[in-house]
């Protein structure tokens, strides 16, 4: 009964309206009273397992939204975003070093046409840690994500037993340099600025609550391929 009313709300587009409301907040206050600290205990874990492994990660997404805007993790969000160049051997380090340090794998998203390994999902705390896999061409630079209007979650869009499309995020290339956060030296895009710009429009610093990936105008809606969804969630 529960998953039939949270379809139909999503199908009449009122999920994501109340998964963004004062209502929801309050429901799930637990979950954002704790955030915050965990998150950032997260967070270092995934900068000291890289850092020791020479994988080049940075947060990316709302978490660098979040860094350039609070200097911390936004009070609305539930999870921690970074990026990697895509690189097979890199995954692989990231997988293997993730899992030999208490994160649990929770989902993977690959492209049908090609089997890439576009992103991944793990969990730590009980925070998820999304890991973002950008591809650079020329003087572009992209990332896929699978976040659609419906407000349902992909494990939740998956349940549908319908094929999920891959948004295509295209962002002009950059390269990584160090800078100190909250006293220790981590990666972040060299154009951070035009790159947040990129991402949420020249506003960004201004909180937007009615946020969604579809606001973002160089985002493209991938008709010909679909994303293979692997859940580990139990």
């Amino acid at each position: 009964m529960r998953t039939q009313l949270r379809n139909f709300l999503a199908q009449i587009g009122l999920l994501k309206f109340i998964r963004q409301s004062w209502f929801w907040r309050l429901k799930n206050r637990q979950l954002y009273t704790v955030f915050p600290n965990d998150a950032m205990a997260a967070f270092w874990e995934v900068d000291r397992i890289c850092k020791g492994n020479q994988i080049k990660i940075w947060p990316t997404l709302g978490t660098l939204l979040g860094i350039e805007r609070e200097n911390g993790p936004l009070k609305h969000d539930l999870d921690l975003d970074f990026g990697v160049f895509f690189d097979i051997e890199a995954q692989e380090r990231i997988r293997k070093e993730f899992l030999a340090n208490d994160f649990k794998l929770i989902a993977t998203c690959k492209l049908k046409s090609n089997g890439r390994l576009i992103e991944e999902k793990y969990n730590f705390l009980n925070i998820d840690v999304d890991i973002f896999y950008f591809i650079k061409e020329g003087e572009q630079c992209f990332f896929y994500d699978t976040e659609t209007d419906s407000g349902l979650s992909i494990e939740e869009e998956l349940e549908q037993d319908s094929d999920i499309l891959p948004y295509k995020n295209v962002v002009t290339t950059f390269d990584l340099e160090s800078r100190i956060f909250k006293d220790q030296e981590i990666l972040f895009p060299t154009n951070i600025k035009n790159h947040l710009k990129e991402l949420y429009g020249a506003t960004y610093l201004i909180p937007d609550k009615q946020w969604r990936q579809n606001k973002r105008k160089n985002r493209y809606l991938i008709e010909n391929d679909s994303v293979l969804l692997e859940v580990f969630r139990s």
